[in-house]
């Protein structure tokens, strides 16, 4: 009998051994993923070392070392070269954002994306059904957006830097819809992708559902370090990675172009797919070269109009190198989430007379006017004024899930650091303020206040 199977050998996680079934690597990697998930294992938890775990189980460490390596692939823990294995600080705490908070005083979680200007789009769409055969809008109609609503989008795209047609777009459903044909169409379950150390919740979540392992790569104040990614490739293997050009989420950080150039380098070094999330990028004046400019052949480039123009509409572009269209067409049509014809039409038209960019100007004029309240009332803290939120750090010792639990004690909402962060990325004591969702400036007012006040 091994010398540590008995009973009451202390490991910091134990299976139940009558729910082992088989394959019995599979059967652990699924008790591992429901203790993480309930509760029971805790963000940051070190896991048993696998030889030792594999002695108490009876079992063979290849065995252990499998089921490890299925829940390493799904986000659920990671691996510190010389410190043992963890589980991961956003492993059961929810990542995915998608539910406005009705009861909340001051709403400042989700980036609800200014909708004063809803009604300019309702008229809009108003006169596109009056068209001759605007009925057929309703109809099965192209997965992939029209040729003609595909030149329009080429057209909006090409003020971020994009030089691209029509013959290498598709319309999507939104960002999100867009990263998950990209995900799943070009990348494989238990590839890597590098990311910040804080990234979009939501492609965390995707990551974990296709079994893609995300990586974090260190980042500075211009956004993820080029040597460190040069380091993570040479060693972990990685096949892409995923950026948010023009503002990342939740940090704020906007990469400098030399910063783009350097990054560039290192991708076209290792032969990476880079997956460009640009949707902030119409709130800055001054924008930079982004990677699709420098490597076409190797960037697939996303541009949401959610944030930008309408939020419920749910359209976005995306621009690839005609190498991937095959597969990226065949995603499409085999996870069926096109962008419904008439939102596409209704997005088309208010492009097409150019009332996008007159949107997305006021919208960036809001934004900054709301994060001139918030650097008054927080006058020591960093401000991105060209963002939709803020990160603001909290002090030492004081976690950004348990601020967020306080702060709903009062109605007001904001998100903790851990709901964004990606494997080793300990440092939780943030939390993201989107200052752009209260109805008003003084909902924002007060909600900053009471943020401050709790401080």
């Amino acid at each position: 009998m091994p010398i540590n199977s008995f009973d009451n050998y202390v490991l910091n996680w134990k299976p139940n051994k009558d729910e082992i079934g088989t394959p019995i690597y599979r059967s652990l990697a699924l008790l591992m993923e429901a203790d993480i998930k309930s509760g029971k294992l805790l963000a940051n938890t070190k896991l048993p070392p696998q030889r030792e775990l594999a002695d108490y189980l009876d079992l063979n460490h290849s065995t252990i070392t499998k089921a490890y390596k299925i829940c390493e692939r799904k986000g659920l823990i990671h691996a510190v070269i010389g410190n043992g294995t963890f589980v991961s600080p956003n492993a059961n705490i929810p990542s995915s954002i998608v539910n406005q908070d009705d009861t909340a005083i001051a709403d400042m979680g989700m980036v609800l994306p200014f909708f004063k200007h809803n009604h300019v789009i309702k008229e809009i769409a108003r006169e596109v059904l009056k068209r001759p055969l605007s009925e057929k809008l309703f109809e099965y109609s192209n997965p992939l957006g029209s040729y003609s609503q595909r030149m329009v989008g080429a057209d909006w795209v090409s003020q971020f830097g994009v030089d691209c047609s029509a013959d290498n777009m598709i319309i999507e459903a939104g960002a999100q819809n867009a990263l998950a044909i990209t995900l799943s169409s070009l990348f494989s379950p238990g590839d890597k992708i590098a990311t910040d150390p804080y990234t979009y919740p939501n492609l965390i979540a995707l990551a974990g559902m296709l079994h893609i392992q995300l990586v974090a790569v260190k980042s500075d104040d211009q956004g993820m370090l080029p040597n460190e990614l040069d380091s993570i490739c040479s060693i972990e293997g990685i096949q892409g990675i995923y950026v948010m050009t023009s503002c990342n989420n939740p940090t704020t950080t906007a990469l400098s172009e030399q910063r783009i150039k350097d990054i560039s380098y290192i991708a076209k070094k290792y032969q990476l797919l880079i997956v460009e999330d640009d949707a902030f990028a119409f709130l800055r004046k001054k924008k930079a070269i982004p990677f699709c400019a420098l490597l076409p052949e190797q960037t697939v480039y996303i541009s949401s109009l959610s944030k930008s123009i309408c939020a419920g509409i749910r359209v976005a572009y995306m621009h690839f190198p005609q190498k991937y269209f095959i597969k990226l067409e065949e995603g499409c049509y085999n996870i069926n989430i096109k962008a419904p014809s008439l939102n596409v039409e209704v997005m088309t038209e208010i492009i097409r007379i150019g009332v996008a960019k007159k949107l997305a100007q006021e919208k960036r004029k809001m934004a900054i006017s709301r994060n001139r309240l918030y650097s008054k009332i927080f006058p020591s803290a960093p401000c991105e004024l060209e963002s939709y939120y803020q990160w603001l750090q909290l002090p030492e010792g004081c976690s950004g899930r348990s601020f967020e639990e306080l702060m709903m004690e009062k109605k007001i909402k904001v998100f903790g650091a851990e709901r964004f962060s990606v494997g080793e990325s300990t440092k939780s004591n943030a939390i993201r303020i989107a200052t752009c969702s209260p109805t008003t400036e003084e909902q924002l007012e007060f909600g900053l206040l009471e943020i401050k006040n709790v401080l």
